[in-house]
């Protein structure tokens, strides 16, 4: 075959689909200016336009500035597309406060997983790896209280026996198959933890780029009042202003500050301290409690096993791996993996979400078909 014969590969990409309405129209133009970017179409996924967790709470604030309406970040699983969000805001349905499950992936014949997220609390950062596990693996997060404005829970204790309540809607019985990123394997092995004092099996328990609290046991506690966590807030943003406002000129440094005008004089109008950054102050809270929480937690010897998966690209002392310390905690046995990238963000990013999703796909099923192990 003569390859200089056949046509160029077409490198136009599907022209996006235009609003119907008002409602899409306004959503088009919110996601346009928080993704900048001009392709946005009523089909076409937050997820796949680069979203992640931090412009989804732009997102969801700047909706709320428009439309009056507030929408829970994990309403993204649920509605990806602005079709499908449109639908949503239409319908007027909104999750019941307080509640943490959120069905990433509810379809399936295999026994669900349950995932909690690092110390942000959101389960934004697992929508890539649920799409690689399958659609046959049931997927579901377990998020932080306090992400809706609530006060967040600041004992590792406390918040996995918030979460019990929802996994047994779920699944009523064991065994279970439990994993966490970060602070969130922490959750993951006290979970573990309390449905062994229950009686029920844990096939799997996955802690996933999880240090010891230990490590930072020795620094200062952080204070997660109410308070401080806003003036914590409010000082990050102003040093982000002012670095702003030093890399601008002419123009450009004019138009920023009537922009900053502008949203003050909106913030007095209302009497609203948290206008336009509410999501953002109240991830802050639920940061800091999780950083509490988990430096508080005493982690006692666990009976059955864990499969350890530790970013390779992580700078450890050789000899001297403190992820590894949950080797010596775990008296049912363990295994230990490598995953592509330096920390748990990457490990749950692109390409390295890939290597991840194959270990934890293997591993699965290992413990779907192995007679149970102890836990």
């Amino acid at each position: 075959m003569d390859r200089r014969a056949l046509p160029e590969p077409s490198t136009e990409l599907p022209v996006p689909v235009e609003p119907r309405d008002e409602l899409e129209r306004q959503l088009v133009k919110i996601w346009r200016d928080v993704l900048s970017t001009d392709r946005v179409g009523v089909r076409d996924s937050f997820f796949d336009l680069g979203g992640h967790s931090l412009l989804a709470m732009r997102m969801v604030a700047r909706t709320e500035n428009a439309l009056g309406i507030v929408l829970p970040l994990a309403t993204l699983f649920e509605a990806p597309t602005i079709e499908d969000l449109a639908a949503v805001i239409r319908r007027g349905l909104r999750p019941a406060s307080g509640r943490s499950l959120v069905a990433i992936q509810a379809t399936g014949s295999r026994a669900p997983l349950f995932v909690i997220p690092g110390v942000t609390g959101t389960v934004l950062g697992y929508h890539r790896l649920a799409r690689l596990l399958g659609a046959d693996q049931p997927l579901y997060g377990l998020q932080s209280r306090g992400l809706d404005g609530s006060k967040p829970l600041t004992r590792i204790e406390d918040i996995a026996s918030a979460y019990l309540p929802e996994i047994r809607e779920i699944q009523p019985t064991g065994p279970y198959h439990l994993a966490g990123m970060c602070m969130g394997g922490v959750v993951a092995y006290e979970i573990a933890q309390q449905l062994h004092a229950a009686g029920e099996k844990i096939a799997f328990l996955g802690l996933l780029e999880t240090w010891p609290p230990e490590v930072a046991s020795a620094l200062p506690l952080p204070r997660a009042t109410r308070a401080s966590v806003l003036l914590g807030f409010l000082a990050g943003r102003l040093r982000l202003h002012v670095q702003t406002l030093r890399r601008l000129r002419g123009r450009k440094r004019l138009r920023h500050l009537g922009r900053g005008l502008e949203l003050l004089v909106d913030i007095v109008a209302r009497r609203d301290g948290l206008r336009d950054a509410r999501g953002e102050v109240f991830l802050h809270a639920v940061t800091q409690a999780n950083t509490l929480a988990f430096r508080r937690y005493a982690p006692r010897a666990y009976p059955g096993s864990v499969v350890l998966v530790c970013a390779e690209g992580r700078p450890v002392v050789p000899g001297a791996d403190l992820r590894l310390a949950w080797v010596g905690l775990a008296l049912g046995g363990h295994e230990v993996y490598r995953a592509p990238g330096d920390n748990s963000g990457l490990m749950l990013a692109e390409p390295h979400v890939r290597s991840l999703a194959t270990q934890l796909t293997a591993c699965l099923s290992r413990a779907q078909t192995s007679p149970s192990r102890p836990g």
